[in-house]
Order: C-alpha cells, then sequence, then structure tokens
C-alpha cells in the first residue's frame, strides 16, 4: 500500500485494545497462541481459518505421534467473507489448497484502524511490497502476520515457507483467489 494512503487513516485502538499485540482474547488467536502453526486471517474481521500442521492437545502440547490420515478442512467466516478449503498432511508436514477471498480481497483500511494500534499496523504494511489483500496469514508462536499481494508468490513465515498464486476464476480476469502450498521447513541444527 502506498505510503501517503497510509496516513490519511490513523489507529483508533490503543495498543491494550489492538487485536495481534494487546487484547488477543477478544479474538481466534488467543486459542492458538504460541503455537507452531499457522492460520489464514482476515486483517479487516480478524476471522481465522485453522492450518494444524503441528499437532496439539487440548492443554497445547505438541502431540509428536505420527498421523497418517489426510484432513481436508473447509472454512467460510461469513456472508461476504473469505473461504477455504485446506488439506493437511501433518505426518509430512504440508498443507495445500485455496483461498476465496470474497470481499476480503479489499483490505479494508478502517476496519484495520480500529482493530489494530498505529505500530502494528505500520508494521502489517511495511511487510507489504505493493497493494495487499485483506486477507494472509498469522504464525502463532509469535502472531506475525503476512498479507498475500499479487506479485508476491512465495516467502517465509516462522517456521514455515508458502507459496501462494493469486488466480481469477473462470472467464474472469479479476483475481479472486488464492493456491496456496504451505511446507514446515523448521532450521536444521544438525548440518
Amino acid at each position: 500500500m502506498k505510503k501517503e494512503n497510509r496516513s490519511t487513516c490513523l489507529s483508533n485502538a490503543l495498543p491494550e485494545d489492538c487485536k495481534l499485540c494487546g487484547n488477543k482474547e477478544s479474538t481466534q488467536i488467543s486459542w492458538y497462541e504460541s503455537q507452531d502453526n499457522l492460520g489464514i486471517i482476515s486483517i479487516n474481521t480478524f476471522e481465522i481459518s485453522y492450518i494444524e500442521i503441528n499437532r496439539y492437545n487440548d492443554c497445547g502440547c505438541l502431540i509428536e505421534e505420527t498421523d497418517t490420515s489426510l484432513g481436508t478442512q473447509i472454512r467460510s467466516t461469513g456472508e461476504n467473507g473469505f473461504v477455504s478449503v485446506v488439506t493437511v498432511n501433518t505426518n509430512r508436514g504440508y498443507a495445500s489448497g485455496n483461498i476465496h477471498m470474497n470481499q476480503d480481497k479489499i483490505l479494508n483500511m478502517e476496519e484495520v484502524s480500529v482493530n489494530l494500534c498505529m505500530e502494528c499496523r505500520e508494521h502489517l504494511l511495511d511487510m507489504t511490497w505493493g497493494e495487499p489483500y485483506g486477507v494472509g496469514l498469522i504464525y502463532f508462536k509469535t502472531g506475525e502476520v503476512r498479507l498475500f499481494e499479487e506479485n508476491v508468490r512465495g516467502f517465509m513465515l516462522g517456521d514455515f515457507y508458502v507459496l501462494c498464486e493469486p488466480r481469477a476464476e473462470g472467464d474472469s480476469e479479476k483475481i479472486s483467489k488464492i493456491d496456496l502450498h504451505i511446507f514446515y521447513c523448521p532450521e536444521r541444527s544438525n548440518i
């Protein structure tokens, strides 16, 4: 997003009310906080689609047993929110699927300014190269968010490498969905 457009929307959220660094209890972030996993997030509404590559029990402890099943999760975030379809292979450490962005294609700066403090909002926008969408990924272990963009095809987020391909559907030329591939690839310490 162009820097001159950012300054016109001042943040209304105080740091203690910020949904990223402050009051996480009002969001789904608190459910998965500190897990080594990702979630698809609408930065406009803070709706989340959890991607469980590393399995955790109800107490928040990592499950280290092998799981050979594949699971497909379909999540709709409301009438005009994003819809995600993601298949996860926890044993191999990857996920693939797609996101139909719907209204979350647009980054709504008024909503972002209500939900995020100035520091989080500026950090989020500084991580973008161009015009970001209103949907991205959150790394629960650190709370870092990376928004998807038309011209960015891959990035690291925590211990995950993400390949993303914005696409048009059907005969339309307008981008409306993102194909997604996520690989769990922590640093190897025994090299």
